[in-house]
């Protein structure tokens, strides 16, 4: 297990950490690793690199557009993943989603 967190890009050039998991499994830090966007309580971020400090795996991202909040998801420890088009205009359509218990 490992740790993960995001940290914004702020208008004065510098970070502040918005998202941490302190435990979470080093095949889902390698798979958001690998994601170009990161959609949370509405908001789209988009990656711009990524990073280890000591036992800290951190993902950059600055702030791509805001939507509405994406719905609830049962407590039922599934891992969603939606694969989405890049299309603002079409309001980035799914192309599909998975789920996963690892």
């Amino acid at each position: 297990m490992g740790k993960l967190e995001y940290r914004l890009l702020k208008p004065d050039d510098t970070f502040v950490s918005i998202y941490h998991y302190q435990s979470i499994e080093l095949e889902q830090i390698l798979a958001r690793r690998e994601c170009e966007f990161f959609v949370k309580e509405g908001v789209t971020y988009k990656q711009t690199s990524s990073a280890v400090e000591d036992d800290i795996h951190i993902i950059y991202v600055k702030e791509h557009e805001h939507g509405p909040k994406e719905q609830a998801e049962d407590d039922n420890k599934e891992i969603t993943l939606e694969v989405r088009e890049l299309n603002s205009l079409r309001g980035h359509p799914i192309l599909f989603v998975s789920s996963f218990y690892t």
